[in-house]
């Protein structure tokens, strides 16, 4: 993925300085005051950065429209070069308010920031708009879609008083209304104390991830792409829906080439939990790429051998499944309790892509010569 080049009128400078600080653990962000190059002509860096860019998001407003003179023409003129540099590559337009630009098959138009204040966008914005922003332009990507079976805050408040939680937070050493921190208003806002929230966590990882893939040795069609990790939200409301609409959802997790579910033992005490997970190990037997991860609740250093034997009693047979998933050569994924850190995620992930493209080698006839798979990293 080449740079993602931000083009800005001098009155939106704001919102720019924002999108760029929020970008930039994502994408090869560039902006012209943070990456101009000192002795070149303004003019020449520009041109140079538009030409090595890959895709360019304008924030677009009724002061680009306003604007006099040359100010406003670097922003037609930043996109007239770049789309003459590469006319098929994508284009966003950031939408500060009503003036609407025109567009064509590649430019895209995000509304989710019109009306807003650049200094007081909820945090609860961002993950959306950079998720939306990444789809636009990372043409080249492999997606890993990510399910979160974890009580939200009002789901997880009606399991106050179950001797069963109790009984598991006692081994623990902590008290529930300590625990109840660690949920929120949507199951991607959960989160390992004291962590962030398992959505940020991810969006770290990506990173991680897209160098797995420029390794040697990365079996086609994954060599070289881009990862985009996705958090799924209302797998937990399908799953109390009418069975046609349950299959369907069922039928299209059986396809994906990636999938990831991460599991909160002390949500599996909830009903609803309990149920998906359930059947997501059916689903599993359909689709052998899911890998599941059961974490403990509670990122803090503890003997964990009581949980451990308190969720095989309570959770069997589902229990021993979840935890010790296997491909279909019977090597093992890397699902299971105290997982939590990016070098276990990046071999899960590195085996599944090693075992997925052998599979993928195993169903089409070879043509020309065939480079046998190198393994790669430990």
């Amino acid at each position: 993925m080449g740079q993602v080049f931000i083009s800005y009128s001098s009155a939106d400078r704001g919102w720019a300085e924002v999108l760029e600080d929020k970008l930039k653990p994502h994408l090869d962000v560039y902006r012209d005051k943070t990456r101009l190059t000192a002795g070149r002509p303004y003019q020449e860096s520009l041109y140079s950065a538009l030409e090595k860019s890959s895709a360019l998001v304008i924030i677009w407003s009724k002061r680009v429209r306003d604007m006099q003179g040359e100010w406003k023409e670097w922003v037609i003129t930043e996109r007239a070069q770049f789309q003459a540099y590469h006319p098929d590559a994508p284009v966003v337009y950031m939408l500060l308010d009503d003036e609407v630009p025109k567009v064509d098959a590649h430019t895209h138009k995000l509304d989710d920031l019109v009306g807003k204040n650049a200094q007081k966008v909820g945090e609860a914005v961002w993950p959306e708009l950079i998720r939306k922003i990444k789809l636009a332009v990372l043409p080249n990507r492999i997606e890993i879609a990510c399910y979160v079976l974890a009580c939200t805050n009002a789901e997880f408040q009606t399991l106050s008083g179950d001797p069963n939680v109790d009984a598991v937070l006692r081994s623990l050493g902590f008290a529930f209304d300590e625990v109840a921190t660690c949920y929120g208003a949507a199951r991607e806002d959960w989160h390992l104390t004291p962590a962030l929230p398992i959505r940020t966590l991810l969006a770290e990882l990506e990173p991680a991830l897209t160098t797995v893939l420029r390794e040697n040795g990365v079996p086609q069609p994954f060599s070289g792409n881009e990862v985009l990790i996705q958090i799924q939200s209302g797998l937990t409301g399908l799953w109390d829906a009418l069975d046609p609409e349950v299959r369907k959802e069922a039928d299209r997790l059986a396809n994906l080439d990636f999938l990831w579910v991460f599991v909160d033992p002390l949500s599996l005490y909830h009903s609803k939990v309990e149920k998906v997970a359930h059947r997501l190990i059916g689903c599993r037997e359909r689709n052998p790429w899911v890998n599941l991860f059961i974490l403990d609740p509670i990122g803090r250093l503890h003997d964990r051998s009581d949980l451990r034997q308190k969720l095989v009693t309570d959770f069997s047979p589902l229990y021993s499944p979840l935890v010790k998933p296997k491909f279909p050569d019977g090597s093992r994924c890397l699902g299971g309790v105290d997982l939590w850190h990016a070098d276990d995620f990046e071999r899960a992930f590195r085996e599944t892509v090693r075992l997925r493209g052998l599979s993928r080698r195993e169903q089409q006839p070879r043509r020309g010569p065939h480079r046998a798979w190198t393994s790669f990293g430990a």
